[in-house]
């Protein structure tokens, strides 16, 4: 069944839940970390439904979609010994160009209110980039675009040490 946005609670029983993980692992062990994955999802009785191995051509990066909730997929991720991080997808958008960091700001402030994660009062957070190609900003321009985004809906205090949810944007 479908769950609500943060994968834990029933929507529409019709709807298969599908939850994206990138996992990162050593170049060139993407292939055994993602049967690693499968069979570990499997056993936990979760299905994997589709994958893709260095995607964005990211050598020691998988993308994995699973039928599961959250709750259920974390503890088949902490027990991945090829796998170094997971972090689960919340959207993937396409830059033109215009006013880069506006728009990631921009699409960072749409997607808040989705991350259940950030549902607690005083709940910190922090925004952490990584950028791959050539680009006319840092990853900080990025961190701080996409925070402001955050900040700008939710409010929620950023702390770059001590936070409660850590947030990922990365740029190809």
């Amino acid at each position: 069944p479908s769950r609500d946005r943060n994968g834990d609670r029933p929507t529409d029983p019709r709807r298969p839940l599908v939850l994206t993980v990138q996992l990162t692992t050593h170049p060139g062990f993407e292939d055994l970390t993602l049967d690693e994955l499968r069979r570990r999802t499997q056993a936990a009785g979760l299905a994997t439904l589709g994958a893709e191995l260095r995607p964005d051509g990211l050598a020691g990066h998988v993308v994995v979609d699973v039928d599961a909730t959250w709750t259920e997929l974390v503890p088949v991720l902490l027990d991945l010994r090829s796998a170094h991080r997971a972090v689960r997808r919340l959207a993937r958008f396409t830059l033109d160009g215009a006013d880069p960091l506006a728009q990631i700001r921009a699409a960072l402030g749409r997607l808040t209110p989705t991350i259940g994660e950030l549902d607690g009062l005083d709940r910190s957070f922090r925004v952490t980039s990584s950028r791959t190609g050539a680009h006319p900003f840092t990853s900080e321009d990025v961190e701080r675009a996409a925070g402001a985004g955050v900040r700008a809906v939710a409010r929620h205090p950023v702390s770059l040490k001590g936070f409660d949810v850590e947030l990922r944007c990365d740029v190809r």
